[in-house]
């Protein structure tokens, strides 16, 4: 992308916008130059003396790219923002009447100048300047900030398609997408209640999104009153979650040992709860942010979270943990009750925090809604026959493989009531360490300096 330099205008009509790294001395100003190199936009706002922005770049290629000005220019004695779309790839001279409207002194605009190409949308120059000589430029945002927040939703087509939702129809919304890993950002504007983007985001990368939301004037004006703004990083595919689970499946020599049931640790208050106004039904709820944040299950399915961990005890055993960052109550449900041929079992996450790494395994009831997800998103495994958690037909048990701690998100809600009454479950006492409320609810990003589970850092 172009960038020019953003400088303060001067008292004199002209600012002259000059590309990083280039002297502001140089040929004057239209002698000696090609008209492609220079972009002029003139301002008038009333009977208020003109002020003129010439935007130039020693990059013709830049220039010849330029088809569509876009400006935003924001008040700081006002809440709105006007905007102006206009074509110029024939016409490098763009003359602004600002309406009366939003007229104001003109020593308060700061004016963001945007360049798109027509063919992919793509913001070839970009640059900002202040009309106050005397503007202070310090901690200042990048882009206007001064108007009031908004919402929308942003939504995801498998593989790699993304569309955004906004709560009303009747508004206009000019839309940047930047791509912060290239550096590269893209301009769409939309009337409806849904926008798609024309092209697929790459996966894992990160993006920033940018949502202008107003109304129509006339000659292609606009006025904004409201902002939205989100960061976000890109789905994972299929494909780069077989990469993934390919490294969960041989990062470390496989060694599988018997268990015979899964667990889930909660506070005993939790259960209390559960038993005393939940009539014994253990409800899901929304998957939270931990684990690899380019995962397609966080804030986007509700489950159960249950542990296949075990730890090698005095006895020789392999048993579940005697301590718990979760709860003191150990609500404990056999293996069988997971792996039935009513289920799916898909493979969902590779990550670690500090030094242990950890599996996410998914199990759906067959064709129900969260099974149609996954279906469309994760890796299908074969419960008999996988490198993390199976079962075995011929000896009739279930085998986990020690090298990684494996947890399993259940899709559904749970009767614990009735299977504790039918002494299908049962519940035990641990030792509970630490805190694990917030780490429940916002959950706990993957390391991502770590290169055996980030794809990423490779």
């Amino acid at each position: 992308m172009g960038i020019m330099n953003t400088i303060q205008a001067q008292k004199s009509n002209n600012t002259k916008l000059e590309k990083k790294g280039q002297s502001k001395q140089g040929p004057p100003k239209h002698q000696g130059r090609d008209q492609s190199e220079v972009h002029r936009i003139v301002l008038q706002s009333g009977q208020e003396e003109k002020k003129t922005l010439d935007i130039k770049n020693s990059d013709g290629k830049t220039m010849r790219d330029w088809d569509t000005t876009i400006l935003l220019i924001s008040d700081r004695s006002t809440e709105n923002i006007l905007s102006i779309l206009a074509g110029t790839k024939e016409n490098h001279n763009l003359l602004v009447e600002v309406p009366e409207s939003f007229s104001g002194e003109m020593k308060n605009y700061t004016v963001h100048i945007y360049g798109v190409r027509n063919k992919d949308s793509k913001v070839v120059a970009e640059s900002k300047v202040h009309l106050d000589p005397g503007h202070d430029t310090k901690h200042e945002s990048t882009s206007p900030s001064n108007a009031l927040n908004f919402e929308f939703n942003l939504l995801h087509t498998p593989p790699s398609s993304y569309s955004l939702q906004f709560s009303d129809s009747n508004m206009t919304h000019f839309i940047f997408l930047e791509d912060l890993d290239a550096d590269e950002n893209f301009f769409f504007s939309c009337s409806d209640s849904t926008y798609e983007f024309p092209m697929p985001l790459e996966p894992m990368k990160d993006y920033q999104l940018r949502v202008y939301r107003g109304n129509d004037l006339p000659d292609g004006k606009y006025i904004f009153s409201s902002i939205g703004r989100l960061d976000f990083r890109a789905y994972m595919t299929k494909r780069e979650l077989r990469l993934l689970c390919d490294r969960g499946a041989t990062f470390r020599e496989a060694f599988f040992v018997p268990i015979s049931h899964l667990y889930r640790n909660k506070p005993r208050l939790y259960y209390d709860n559960i038993f005393q106004r939940k009539n014994g039904i253990m409800g899901k709820y929304m998957k939270n942010d931990g684990g690899d944040q380019a995962s397609v299950l966080n804030r986007a399915i509700q489950g159960l979270f249950f542990s296949a961990y075990l730890q090698c005890q005095p006895s020789g055993f392999f048993l579940p943990p005697l301590t718990s960052p979760f709860g003191d109550t150990r609500l404990n449900i056999p293996f069988a009750f997971f792996f039935n041929p009513c289920n799916r079992l898909y493979f969902a996450d590779f990550f670690c925090h500090d030094i242990n790494h950890h599996v996410t395994l998914v199990v759906t009831v067959q064709d129900s809604q969260a099974d149609n997800f996954c279906r469309e998103r994760l890796i299908l495994l074969d419960p008999t026959n996988n490198p993390f958690l199976y079962f075995d037909v011929s000896s009739q048990k279930c085998f986990v493989n020690m090298a990684v701690n494996t947890e399993i998100l259940y899709t559904e809600n749970i009767n614990v009531g009735r299977l504790l009454r039918e002494r299908q479950a049962f519940l035990t006492s641990c030792q509970a360490i630490g805190a694990s409320r917030s780490k429940s609810f916002l959950g706990r990003p993957k390391n991502e300096s770590c290169g055996i589970c980030n794809l990423r850092v490779n």
